[in-house]
């Protein structure tokens, strides 16, 4: 093993790409130390090999650098794509712990391009059960804040491919990107029906468990959030009482009256009444 791959190893702040960082300070002249045979292992030196050929000018260079590796060729491309979607989807499959074959399926290329891109760009598969340091992983950077016209941006986009990848697998995640389910439509037209209200179920099921990730907490849904938990109480019933939950939703009521009074600058305070539930137990008893 190279020094450098056997110093990374145990490193709690390794980052995915720490090859590819390793490769641009040798070709940018900014380490101190240059390609090394004893320190750099051979994806570090191919990848140096492969960038020099490639950065050089003229359409022969880049020829000659798809004819040095066309599966580095590739992931190079891949990584490098103004489409950041390509990247986000290759990533979250790596989370989801898919072949190297299975991936390369799905992206009409070879396993070796998708070897090639994990060891120089997204090196995780060793780590998916150290779960903290992938969760690091997948949100190191992300902004999930909503755009100006309060729709969900790319980035979160992004983030959800990851997230939904690590923690649902392979088949969560075909339905996160494509928003449906299995590829193959109605066998026939009596079948229509019941396959769109599959679809849209699907569909609704998605984007609520996308929203459960990225929406804030602030003055605008923490009501509504709370309300959802409450359905969901009643719903699954877990040996919560229907009192129980009526008495959270009056809770819920008297909180959203004070927060609208305050929103409309009504002068004087109405009286909210807390249950005894709010104080410290679930029969009311208090101290």
């Amino acid at each position: 093993m190279a020094l450098l791959e056997e110093l990374e190893k145990f490193n709690p702040l390794k980052r995915p790409d720490w090859r590819y960082r390793r490769v641009l300070s040798i070709v940018q002249g900014k380490s101190s130390r240059g390609s090394s045979r004893v320190f750099d292992d051979k994806w570090i030196k191919g990848y140096r090999r492969f960038l020099v050929m490639y950065n050089r000018s003229g359409k022969q260079s880049r020829l000659r650098a798809f004819r040095y590796d066309p599966a580095l060729y590739y992931a190079h491309r891949l990584f490098h794509d103004p489409d950041r979607e390509w990247r986000s989807i290759l990533e979250a499959r790596i989370l989801a712990n898919e072949t190297l074959e299975s991936i390369a399926r799905c992206f009409h290329t070879i396993p070796e391009t998708i070897d090639w891109y994990e060891k120089i760009f997204f090196d995780v598969r060793d780590r998916l059960g150290s779960r903290d340091w992938i969760i690091k992983v997948i949100r190191s950077g992300v902004d999930l804040t909503l755009d100006d016209t309060g729709d969900v941006s790319n980035e979160i986009k992004y983030f959800t491919y990851k997230f939904f990848g690590y923690f649902g697998g392979p088949w969560a995640l075909d339905v996160v990107i494509a928003g449906i389910g299995e590829v193959g439509g109605p066998s026939s037209y009596d079948e229509v029906n019941n396959w769109l209200q599959s679809v849209m179920s699907t569909g609704l099921l998605r984007k609520g468990a996308i929203a459960s990730q990225v929406v804030g907490v602030n003055n605008f849904t923490a009501l509504n959030l709370l309300r959802t938990y409450t359905t969901v109480l009643k719903d699954k019933g877990d040996g919560v009482s229907s009192e129980y939950v009526d008495i959270y939703r009056q809770h819920l009521e008297s909180l959203r009256e004070q927060i609208e009074y305050k929103k409309l600058g009504v002068k004087g305070e109405k009286e909210l009444k807390v249950s005894p539930i709010f104080n410290g137990s679930k029969d009311g008893q208090t101290d």
